[in-house]
């Protein structure tokens, strides 16, 4: 029993000196944005796989947190649902303001999908929609810019770069695609009515209904991100 609670001890022990992380990515200065972007690139595949002893839960597949969504005249509840394809995500530019305390990303995703159950009742633009069953989303090139605010917090003399909040724009650029089953009850000539122009008006549409759905996700990837660099000196990620 003490040789059990002796290892246990020592895990914990080895956990705490050494804080999680990614080995292979490159450590960068501040001011370095080339390295950053890199650094940051190079972590994608490792950081969308999730790491379950931090509690950051893996990224590709998302799972989306159930919720109601206001959009414009339509609430729109979606469920169950999964968010495939964060890994296909390319930066384009990364930069730190240490004076202003400012981390500003852009980067685009090339290609992800959204599917899972949905409850809506409300208006698209002009057209009604009323339905409950499946929904399959399928975007193309989705570009964003997430700007962060961040603090500097010394525990036990290490200093942790924390984010705070943010402020993120978004563009649907090449594509996107809409599915709902079920609408108006099974009802064929509305539901393609429905479709169809959503289809046709994607970016529109993207444009005017999906910032809350992004938001919903953008902010399960920032508290991701909050997550490790909480358990992640800032000796360990970048070079002073």
């Amino acid at each position: 029993m003490k040789t059990v609670l002796f290892l246990y001890f020592l895990l914990n022990c080895v956990q705490y000196i050494y804080p999680y992380v990614f080995s292979s990515v490159e450590k960068c200065s501040y001011t370095d944005y080339k390295c950053l972007k890199r650094s940051f690139q190079k972590a994608v595949p490792l950081f969308t796989e999730g790491i379950p002893e931090l509690g950051i839960e893996r990224m590709d597949e998302l799972v989306v947190h159930d919720k109601i969504y206001k959009l414009g005249g339509l609430d729109l509840t979606l469920k169950d649902a999964r968010l495939k394809g964060l890994k296909t995500t390319v930066f384009d530019h990364v930069s730190i303001d240490t004076n202003k305390k400012m981390l500003f990303t852009s980067y685009h995703i090339v290609k992800c999908s959204m599917k899972g159950k949905y409850e809506g009742v409300g208006n698209i633009k002009v057209l009604p929609l009323r339905g409950s069953g499946e929904i399959f989303l399928k975007f193309r090139n989705v570009a964003l810019s997430v700007n962060s605010t961040y603090v500097m917090e010394n525990r036990n003399n290490k200093e942790y770069l924390i984010p705070k909040s943010y402020v993120f724009e978004y563009e649907v650029k090449d594509y996107a695609h809409f599915n709902m089953t079920n609408l108006f009850s099974g009802n064929e000539k509305l539901s393609n009515a429905v479709l169809t122009f959503l289809n046709e008006n994607w970016r529109d549409v993207s444009k005017e209904f999906g910032k809350p759905i992004i938001e919903g996700q953008t902010k399960q990837i920032f508290d991701n991100v909050v997550k490790y660099l909480s358990n992640s000196p800032v000796t360990e990620i970048f070079l002073l």
